[in-house]
């Protein structure tokens, strides 16, 4: 393995072989009904509090069962994104409470059609008509940042990815998918 500067902002890049790695994390949303299922057991363990304190102290282990289950899902709620480009491979993995690691999905070379900014018109349009296009939002889904649309074509399947991109993981992608970017 040797180390090679990239030429854009002089951090070393890994070659293994032909191969070259990059990796970025950036801060995620966690999704809307996660809020809702927590607000919902917070609701029924306050009721359990209240019967245990004043009706039924036997219940108290349905409180503390509750108690539980709110830590894990407040845990739950801190979320990153982890993308990996590794060869013209771009892996997606959702990262729980930098604990706990899941694959989103990994993205072959030959499957990805196109990349453009997220905010291009055909990125919006494609979002809004196309019933078959399955939308994966990887970001935090902030209006100020510049986020990119990666389509993939995975068999029957096809999707398209929103990302949030650095200037160095955008050179990786230049450097492999030129004639697909349009940015």
């Amino acid at each position: 393995m040797e180390m090679q500067e990239n030429g854009i902002d002089n951090k070393p890049v890994f070659h293994v072989g032909e191969q070259q790695y990059c990796e970025r994390a950036v801060k995620g949303k966690p999704a809307n009904s996660q809020y809702f299922i927590l607000a919902i057991v917070m609701l029924i363990t306050l009721v359990g509090v209240y019967a245990t304190v004043f009706l039924y102290p036997l219940l108290f282990p349905i409180v503390i069962a509750g108690f539980i289950i709110i830590f894990y899902l407040a845990k739950r709620l801190k979320v990153e994104f982890e993308y990996i480009y590794i060869g013209g491979d771009i892996e997606i993995a959702k990262i729980f409470a930098k604990e706990k690691r899941k694959v989103i999905s990994t993205i072959k070379s030959e499957e990805v059609q196109a990349i453009k900014k997220a905010n291009d018109p055909s990125v919006i349009n494609d979002l809004q008509i196309k019933a078959d296009l399955i939308k994966v939002d990887c970001t935090e889904g902030d209006p100020e940042v510049e986020y990119y649309a990666v389509y993939a074509d995975h068999g029957k399947k096809k999707c398209v990815y929103i990302l949030d991109l650095d200037e160095k993981f955008l050179a990786f992608l230049k450097s492999r998918f030129k004639n697909k970017m349009s940015i």
